[in-house]
């Protein structure tokens, strides 16, 4: 059973950190409908990741490594810091602003935000999947999870430069001193 809740959340997961690059590299170049277009296109990008992720589920779950209690002990503790993260980007945020509907509406300029998690980290959220895998790799003990933290990891990175170009010709100056200011990864 919790093998099949862990391929729905690789499923689910797989296609953002791709996504949010082509949405970003569209945001910067195009207009608000096929911005819109784009938007809808994750819906897309799941179904092929759950019939990619289903049809290689055995090779995906194929391997585990010994985890123990110390091992899953820490993975529970990378799990509670992912909930706070979680906790503190949406309380500064909110839910609307985590779907990416402040982009689509980009009517106006908008409002950098800096307060919150965000005087700590530029993209908390991306920190935030990234320690969610770590933590199910310790907790199941599958090295799948472990190579997949290094895809989120790579994937988020890239998308990260990416909106930060989006973010200086929305923001200017005003970005470009926070990036001087505030690490993109909390420490990096």
């Amino acid at each position: 059973m919790i093998e099949y809740f862990l391929l729905i959340l690789i499923a689910f997961s797989l296609p953002i950190p791709i996504w949010l690059i082509i949405f970003h590299i569209i945001a910067l170049k195009y207009s608000n409908k096929l911005k819109k277009i784009t938007y809808f296109s994750l819906g897309i990008l799941w179904i092929i990741s759950a019939v990619g992720v289903y049809k290689f589920r055995e090779i995906i779950l194929s391997t585990k490594f010994n985890t123990n209690l110390y091992l899953q002990a820490l993975g529970f503790v990378f799990l509670i810091i992912a909930i706070i993260i979680d906790m503190k980007v949406v309380k500064v945020l909110g839910y609307l602003k985590l779907t990416c509907v402040a982009e689509l509406r980009n009517q106006n300029k908008g409002v950098l935000v800096t307060e919150g998690i965000y005087r700590y980290a530029r993209h908390p959220r991306y920190v935030e999947y990234l320690i969610i895998d770590l933590a199910i790799a310790l907790l199941s003990g599958y090295y799948f999870f472990l190579y997949y933290a290094g895809y989120i990891f790579i994937g988020f990175y890239v998308a990260s430069l990416i909106e930060e170009k989006e973010l200086i010709k929305r923001f200017g100056k005003e970005y470009l001193d926070y990036m001087n200011k505030v690490p993109r990864f909390f420490i990096i």
